[in-house]
């Protein structure tokens, strides 16, 4: 399902949109030296695959693919040796895309700061942790970083439709069945999904279009494989099999939510738990709350931002508030999880009413 262009890429309208200046370079085959960050499933080793095919089409650029999972400083002399001959000889260009390229350590990041420097290669790093944090500054520096955010629940709608279409399968609009007996047999669809359900699944997924297409082929495997016994258990012929919501979730078995204790994602999480707090939006804080307890996060280190915000965004106009966020802190250390989830959401919720009633006072004194 992987798009072969820039034209059948979706999402990334502000990275890649078409008015962009990478996307103008690229399609020009000026590719600068990048650092493609983003979440998982959000499009990065896709947007590599297609450079790559432009490369193909080309005659001025050759395309090396690695990672860093199983590649090394040996793996990256070699391709740096072989894109020197290239040049040299059939004066081409090496894009080198390096994979997961945070799993590199300085020493092995540094093996390419010659040869990005030189031009003998254009670096693509695709990584999922911040580049600030875990490369090298020096390669940083010469390497443009394009952020790449989790796709919106419309792109990944359009995703799985494409998906169902490509397959041969119908989609069912509410209030409408497969009505089989008014089609001929050629133009019946192997496998029917409801609207639904791909509105449910793509909801689910978080952004992340590899977990929505991986649910997606279970849900119409299953199917198939619970229509293809029925057939042969069965002498007369069954309708076509429809896959629903149930089906889906069944499926994903759980919402698919990016969280990561020692990553990004952790300190995006509690960051956004704080300014819910602080903008009085209990709705949202207790959305951040439950994210995080969820994804296993440590009690104790959410109900330390909660004190916090009890010092920091109420402080002397309620005192009372610091003593109820350390209190949730010591009830949290004594009860532990699960139980201690309803604590943190109480004092939560109190942190809440505090921070609005403290702007409400600085509004009118």
């Amino acid at each position: 399902m992987r798009p072969k262009s820039l034209d059948g890429y979706i999402g990334q309208d502000k990275a890649i949109g078409k008015k962009s200046l990478l996307r103008s370079l690229l399609q020009t085959d000026q590719i600068p030296s990048l650092i493609l960050w983003g979440p998982p499933g959000c499009g990065k080793t896709t947007l590599a695959k297609i450079i790559a095919q432009q490369c193909k089409s080309g005659s001025t650029l050759k395309f090396v693919q690695m990672s860093a999972t199983t590649s090394g400083v040996n793996d990256v002399k070699e391709a740096v040796k072989v894109a020197r001959n290239d040049q040299r000889m059939l004066r081409k260009k090496t894009v080198l895309f390096l994979d997961e390229i945070h799993r590199f350590n300085k020493t092995q990041q540094d093996s390419l700061l010659p040869h990005v420097e030189d031009g003998t290669i254009i670096l693509i790093g695709a990584t999922t942790e911040n580049p600030s944090f875990q490369v090298n500054s020096a390669l940083l520096s010469r390497c443009r970083v394009i952020t790449l955010d989790k796709l919106e629940p419309s792109d990944l709608e359009h995703i799985l439709t494409k998906a169902v279409l490509a397959v041969g399968g119908g989609i069912l609009t509410e209030g409408c069945g497969p009505n089989e007996g008014e089609v001929s047999e050629s133009d019946r669809k192997l496998v029917y999904i409801e609207q639904q359900a791909l509105t449910t699944l793509s909801n689910l997924c978080d952004g992340d279009a590899r977990a929505a297409l991986n649910s997606l082929h279970m849900a119409l495997q299953s199917r198939l494989c619970q229509h293809s016994s029925q057939s042969k258990d069965s002498c007369q012929s069954i309708r076509r099999p429809v896959v629903t919501s149930a089906d889906v979730k069944e499926g994903l078995q759980r919402s698919h939510v990016l969280y990561d204790r020692a990553g990004e994602e952790h300190y995006n999480c509690i960051s956004a738990l704080h300014k819910s707090i602080r903008g009085s939006d209990a709705t949202a804080a207790l959305y951040w709350l439950a994210r995080m307890l969820e994804g296993g996060e440590n009690p104790l280190y959410v109900a330390r931002r909660l004190i916090r915000v009890a010092s920091e965004d109420v402080g002397l106009s309620d005192p009372t508030a610091l003593t109820q966020a350390v209190s949730a802190y010591q009830a949290c250390h004594l009860m532990g999880m699960p139980e201690c989830d309803v604590v943190l959401a109480q004092c939560t919720c109190v942190l809440r009413i505090y921070t609005y009633l403290t702007m409400f006072i600085y509004r009118w004194s």
